[in-house]
């Protein structure tokens, strides 16, 4: 419990700086809509919420902060500066660690007078030593937290009293009418309800209902509770009960300004009245899960001044909260901080590494998929072989167990005979994992790498974490894809450069590792290939004289002079110019959803032209968007796909993007025609790309219409495995270039 909660002081000081920024930034916001400022509050949120962080290159924190404020904040007993500094070797002479973090610890404990020369000594704890404080420290917070949380169990208890008696309102949805309250609020999380007073006039309820369905559309019940949560768990914080305070004061007049902006005429000073009206009811305590504004006046003021704001304010405002929130919710992406001498980003480490307690004369060990780690000198073996670890940094060692059942492995961590964490892997191959002990100055971490491969698309991706009371806690990580399918007209990206510096900063983590499980037959097969832990990209070896690899060159070249030989060798489909497509009737086609909610529908007929509409769903709002257009330069590639270009693309909603409307009581967004829009979600213009596939396409073998377009084929539903020629794609598929997905007709 101690770990926990040092981990909350470590996220409450950085949601601290984050706060005060917020605090800041709002202050540039105030000509903008509330509802910017509100959005700001998701980056407090989160960092409030989420042990785990995320690194970007705009990140405000500097990376690995979070783990530094940890480890200053932790006040080490006797017994564990003891254990930091090391036992003593056969010389009689203490080990001490050169972490720096360490150091500091054990002269404040020296001075203090808390190591001493024997064992009773060092065990004694009394209420005043730095372990003490921390023990009641922990308590105290535990005894707060769980004080909010009677208290919020008391308030939901005695509102839910207080609404005895309520009536559903006739003709409304989940509004209900109740006597003994004075303003309208939301009560509930799964399926909120409105509450109204009764007395409440009809003339008045439309400005109310709309402003509370605001809430339960933007699922304001949701993010408050959040919020709340928050709030218990930092409640020592007094910067948390201010954003709390003040995220609730912008949720609700952002859910003002919504009502100003869509009843469609001037009701300022109708709605200003009947906000100054219930402002003057008697205040009702309804707790933190059910929400209302009791603070009524700095609402009517708000509204009385509010007018629309110029489009170019809105723009600013959101390209602001975008970047800000990006800046404030992610850490700045650096050489591990709190690592001294560690691997960083360029995997290089910052000092010369000693001979570690998972290595061997300096070389990483390399093991087959089935076995264990073999022990390392002078450690204390576990079972089966595998090393003792420490990747709690607790000081407290782990066992690990390995058992093994028909293809799969798990391996259990055990911290004094309790399993706090366990990994897994399985032979399949869509399974495979290996997880390596890597040793970094001293401290024990984990690496887990997953490289894929299918049909020339590949995957790579590697993580470096620790554990935290059993969860973990990620410092590094990379991920890189790329192909290979150089002749295909949905080729992708393969650089040379960014690959390279991948496998660089990998080798860089492996060059430190010890096996622990494998069961990736292909990388364990490169590994046995070079006699050590490396990724040697075996894939370059396999090429049948296609292309041959120069020892003599960098791993970066040799890239190069792979990507120019498969460029030569690939031979693209030559074009066949046609006049119409391979259609003998309209062709209706869908790009949807898994489960439906969401669907694009397109009629697309031989001459090229087409027509189509996109619906979505969402609470009380529909987005929609009708359109039509034309293909053109049609061209066979092959006798089962076709390219073709866009030549028009036009909008039949009737309405601009984004814009919003009412309709038989129904409101509306006008939206964009997904499936033929860009990356950036904006309509494609004129000359984007297109294919169009028969049902006889397949996809088995490289040159195959679809092998490689992973992307497009698998959003299709009765997708196949195209395994051999006979594997076809059974039905038409347009393919949209610019995204990687597209339509589908039904299987023929």
């Amino acid at each position: 419990m101690r770990g926990l909660f040092l981990m909350v002081l470590s996220m409450s000081g950085t949601a601290s700086l984050v706060i005060l920024l917020v605090l800041l930034l709002r202050l540039f916001l105030r000509k903008a809509p509330r509802v910017f400022s509100y959005a700001l509050w998701a980056a407090v949120l989160f960092r409030l919420l989420c042990p785990i962080t995320f690194e970007s290159p705009v990140g405000i924190i500097p990376s690995g902060m979070p783990v530094l404020l940890e480890r200053r904040l932790e006040v080490t007993d006797p017994l564990r500066v003891a254990d930091h500094l090391g036992a003593p070797d056969s010389s009689g002479a203490a080990n001490i660690s050169s972490d720096p973090d360490t150091l500091v610890v054990a002269e404040q404990a020296a001075d203090a007078g808390g190591i001493t020369d024997s064992l009773e000594g060092q065990t004694a704890q009394s209420a005043t030593s730095p372990a003490g404080l921390l023990a009641i420290a922990t308590a105290v917070w535990l005894c707060g937290a769980a004080g909010l949380l009677l208290y919020s169990l008391i308030s939901l208890f005695q509102l839910q009293r207080r609404l005895v008696g309520s009536t559903p309102l006739a003709g409304e949805r989940q509004v209900w009418l109740a006597d003994h309250i004075s303003s309208p609020f939301v009560l509930g999380l799964f399926r909120p309800r409105i509450f109204l007073p009764s007395d409440l006039p009809k003339e008045e309820r439309e400005y109310i209902l709309f402003h509370e369905r605001t809430h339960i559309r933007r699922l304001d019940p949701c993010l408050r509770a959040l919020a709340w949560l928050a709030v218990v768990i930092h409640w020592f914080n007094p910067l948390v009960w201010l954003a709390f305070y003040l995220a609730g004061r912008d949720m609700e007049i952002s859910c003002d300004e919504a009502v100003l902006r869509n009843i469609g005429r001037d009701i300022r000073a109708d709605y200003s009245s009947t906000l100054l009206r219930l402002s003057t009811g008697k205040r009702l305590p309804i707790g933190p899960l059910a929400f209302g504004d009791s603070r009524l006046q700095g609402r009517i003021k708000h509204v009385l001044h509010y007018k629309k704001p110029a489009l170019w304010v809105i723009n600013l405002a959101l390209i602001t909260v975008l970047a800000a929130g990006t800046a404030l919710a992610t850490d700045r992406g650096a050489k591990m901080a709190g690592f001294s001498g560690r691997i960083g980003l360029d995997g290089q480490s910052g000092k010369p590494e000693q001979s570690g307690q998972h290595e061997q004369n300096g070389h990483s060990q390399s093991l087959l998929p089935s076995t264990p780690a073999s022990p390392n000198t002078g450690d204390t073996p576990s079972e089966k072989g595998l090393p003792e670890t420490d990747v709690n940094h607790n000081g407290i060692p782990e066992t690990l167990r390995l058992s093994e059942t028909g293809n799969e492995l798990s391996l259990d961590f055990q911290e004094n005979g309790t399993k706090i964490w366990s990994a897994w892997g399985s032979r399949a191959p869509s399974e495979w994992n290996a997880l390596f002990l890597c040793t970094l100055d001293g401290e024990d971490y984990l690496l887990r790498y997953r490289p894929t491969m299918y049909q020339g698309n590949f995957s790579y991706h590697y993580e470096l974490f620790f554990l935290k009371d059993g969860v973990e806690t990620t410092v590094q990580q990379k991920s890189i894809s790329f192909d290979t399918n150089f002749s295909a007209p949905f080729h992708g990206t393969f650089d040379p450069i960014a690959i390279s510096t991948f496998v660089d900063e990998l080798n860089g983590l492996l060059a430190h590792s010890v096996q622990l499980f494998n069961t990736h037959a292909d990388l364990q097969a490169a590994f046995d290939q070079a006699g050590t832990l490396a990724e040697t990209l075996w894939w370059l070896d396999d090429l049948d004289g296609t292309f041959t690899r120069d020892p003599s060159k960098t791993m970066s070249e040799n890239l190069q002079d792979f990507q120019t030989a498969m460029t030569l060798t690939q031979t693209p489909a030559v074009p066949v110019k046609t006049d119409s497509l391979p259609l003998n009737y309209p062709l209706e086609m869908e790009f949807l959803s898994g489960a439906g909610a969401w669907r694009t529908t397109l009629t697309l007929n031989p001459d090229g032209s087409f027509a189509g509409e996109y619906t979505d769903s969402d609470a009380d709002v529909q987005y929609i968007c009708r359109f039509h257009g034309s293909f053109g330069d049609f061209a066979r590639l092959t006798d089962a796909s076709w390219s073709l270009t866009l030549k028009e693309l036009v909008l039949d909603t009737g309405h601009p993007l984004g814009e919003e409307w009412r309709e038989n009581g129904i409101r509306y967004i006008s939206s964009g025609p997904y499936g033929l829009d860009g990356p950036d979600g904006a309509p494609l213009g004129p000359g984007s790309a297109f294919l169009l596939y028969t049902p006889e396409a397949t996809g088995y073998a490289p040159g195959t219409e679809l092998y490689g377009a992973l992307q497009f084929w698998t959003w299709w539903p009765g997708r196949r495995q195209f395994i051999d020629a006979g594997d076809q794609l059974g039905c038409y598929g347009l393919h949209n270039l610019a995204t990687g997905y597209g339509f589908f007709s039904p299987e023929v």
